[in-house]
This record gives structure tokens, sequence and C-alpha cells, in this order.
């Protein structure tokens, strides 16, 4: 309702009268921009908004749509640049992004601030809302083609708000699918694409592919490092030292934050920088958390390998003491075999000397035996008993041959056989 009756007041007022209330728009939104754009302090924001509010109470007497949604535009960037309410953000955004839409020649610029909206949502870690009005607005854009393609160069920015917000496959569809490479380009009145792109694809390699290197990566380092505007360099440093966090490359990280400047007058940057101070210090402390686990990892591998060591070196004591012992019991039995064998030996030597002696006296009395039979056999005449003395004699002979033999044989006999 509030659309029509501003399109029929808008026919109703003649060229002059327009073009004065458009005249009077555009000078109070230019002297808000001159204060707003220092973006020193609170106060820079709060003159710069008096401003605007003028303009939106000029545009709003006037009825005309397109005043309208520029003073209402000029607001919500006041608020957005602030960062101090986000629900008044979000309000003139939406608000002149319904009356730019009403005008045929500037959809493109309602869908870049429904993009701002959806911006404002992922600045405030909405993500179910940002993502919901990025896709709204990506339905609403057309395809892109050269001669459309300048008026949608922001869509890179849609894309780096999908990957700051984790929505990985909706950048990657808006980059490969709807916006090609061959229209991103560096805008000096507005943002750096370009740069923009690689931080995106920078972003999708690291924390969708976990890509350790990415080409990607390296140009959004060198784009860092050659970039002089303080605010830019603080908000490309934000973002590397969440990749390099997400990669745990501390030495990197410690450059890109060695790097960030300090000296900033601009308020969103000094946010920026808080942003990259608390990063830096969770990489830090994630490095000391990470450091003192390993330390404690290694120090549980030391004591588990000093009790190794101690129950090897035991065992190996042990197994010492026990050779010693057995060392000690074999030298024992061995002395007392040693002994066993010199009592063996002496009772073999004497065995021997014995059977020497039973040998040498059982000739000694075969011989006897013998002479005496010799000398009978010589004191006898009876032929007769002679012959039987002579048989005597020989078998005493025959023994004591028998007996001789035995005595030089080494070999036992089998007495048996």
């Amino acid at each position: 309702m509030l659309l029509l009756c501003v399109a029929c007041n808008d026919a109703m007022l003649s060229y002059k009268e327009k073009e004065q209330y458009k005249a009077q728009v555009n000078n109070y939104i230019s002297q808000g921009d001159d204060i707003y754009k220092t973006k020193a302090n609170a106060t820079t924001f709060s003159t710069a908004l008096t401003y605007y509010d003028s303009a939106l109470i000029t545009a709003e007497k006037s009825n005309v749509k397109e005043l309208i949604a520029k003073a209402h535009f000029a607001k919500g960037r006041a608020y957005d640049a602030w960062n101090h309410d986000p629900l008044k953000t979000i309000e003139y955004f939406l608000k002149a992004e319904q009356f730019y839409s009403q005008i045929d020649s500037n959809k493109a610029l309602a869908s870049y601030i429904g993009h701002l909206v959806a911006h404002t949502f992922e600045k405030n870690n909405d993500s179910i809302n940002a993502i919901n009005k990025e896709i709204e607005v990506l339905k609403s854009i057309p395809n892109i083609t050269d001669a459309n393609a300048f008026d949608y160069r922001f869509l890179p920015e849609m894309a780096l708000s999908c990957v700051l917000i984790n929505n990985y496959d909706l950048a990657e569809e808006i980059l490969q699918k709807r916006f090609p490479r061959k229209y991103i380009f560096n805008d000096s009145t507005t943002y750096n694409y370009l740069d923009h792109y690689y931080f995106v694809q920078s972003i999708i390699d690291v924390k969708k592919y976990n890509k350790p290197n990415s080409p990607y990566l390296d140009s959004a380092v060198q784009i860092f490092n050659t970039t002089q505007l303080k605010i830019d360099k603080t908000y490309y440093g934000e973002i590397l030292l969440k990749l390099y966090a997400h990669l745990n490359k501390i030495p990197e990280a410690t450059q890109i934050m060695n790097a960030i400047p300090r000296n900033h007058m601009d308020v969103n940057a000094y946010i920026r920088l808080n942003s990259a101070d608390a990063t830096f210090r969770s990489i830090q402390t994630r490095e000391l958390q990470r450091n003192l686990l390993e330390k404690e990892k290694q120090n549980r591998i030391k004591n588990i390998l000093i009790s190794l060591l101690t129950l090897f070196i035991a065992g190996v004591i042990a197994a010492l003491i026990a050779i010693a012992r057995n060392r000690k019991k074999i030298r024992t039995q061995k002395q007392e075999l040693e002994v066993s064998n010199n009592k063996l030996n002496e009772k073999v030597v004497e065995v021997e000397w014995l059977n020497k002696e039973i040998h040498h006296r059982v000739k000694n009395n075969l011989q006897i035996i013998q002479g005496l039979v010799y000398m009978q056999e010589n004191a006898i005449d009876d032929e007769k008993t002679k012959a039987y003395l002579l048989q005597i004699r020989t078998r005493i002979d025959s023994i004591a041959t028998l007996h001789k033999q035995l005595m030089l044989q080494d070999t036992n006999v089998n007495l048996k056989e």
C-alpha cells in the first residue's frame, strides 16, 4: 500500500519539483558521506546519520521511491559500518531493497542491497538467515551476460559471505556456474572483487578440500602483502589467520599477525583487528595446548621407556645372578666330579695293582704246583703213576698258559660262553 501511494505521488510531481527534491536529498547524503567516510568513532556515525535522517525526511516528503530508497540505503550503510545496531541495519537495507526492486533500472542494486542484508546476518553469526537471504537474492538474479555482468559484479562478494559462514557449496555454485571468472575484476570505486575471488577459492581449498598447499592461498598471501589500505589489510589478515589456524601452520600465522597494521583510525578496522588478535591468541593457545599434549605424550613415552629399561636391567641382573649361581653350582659339581674321578682313578689303580698281584700269585702257585708234581713224577718208578702225574702236569701247564693269555687280553671274557 505504501509503495502504491508513493508511486501515485511520484507521478503527481512535476519534473522541476522532482529535481529540487533530488538535489536536496543528494546534498544531505553527500554531506553525511563526507563525515561517514572518516569512520573515526561513534560520533562520526551519529553525526552522519543526522544528515541521512534529513535526507530521508525530504525523500518521504517527495514521495519519490528512488529518493526514499537512496536515503534508506544511506542509513543502512551507516549502521552497517558502525556495527552498532544490526536490527537497524537490516531494517533500512530491507526498505531500500524493497523500493529499488520496484524500479526496473535498479533491479541489480536491489539484489546487491539484498546481499548486504545477508552480509549483516553473517556478521552477526546468524548463518541460517544469511544463507536463506543469499539464496533468495541469487534466485532473483538473471543469467549473467556481457550486457549485465557489470551490474552484478558484486556476486564474488556473495560467494565470500557464503564461505565465511562455511557454505562452500553455494560459494562454488556462484563462482563456477553463475558468475564466470572472466567477469571478475578489481573495482577501485567499490570493492576488489578479483582479490576477494582468490580469497574465496583459498578458503574453499583449505576448509572444504583440506588442501595444505593451495595456489589460491599463495595468491591471497601475495594480495595481503601488497595491499596498502589498512582496513583491507586487516580484513585479509583476519581471513588468512583463520586459514593458517585450520592448517595448523603457526610460523605463517605469526608472519601474517606481525604484518597486520595497528595504527587504525577506522572503527571497523579496530573491530577486525580485535578479531584478528583473538584469532591469533586462539592459534597460540591451541599451539600451546598441542605442545603441552606433545610434551605430556613424550613424558609418557619417556616414563614407559624408563620402566621398560628398568625391567630390562632388572631382568639382565637377575639373569646374570642366575648365571653366576649356575656357574658356581657347575663349578662345585665339577670339583665334586673331579674328586670322585680322582677317587675312582685311585680305585682303578688299586684294583689294577690287586689284579696284577693276584695274577702274579696265581702264576707262582701254578709254577709251584707244577714243580711239585714234576718232582713227585721223578721220585716214583711206577710208570702208570708217572703217566697220571704227567697228565696232571700237562693240565696244570695248560691252565698256566690260559691264565697267561687271559692276563695279556684287554677285552673282557664272557665265562658263560
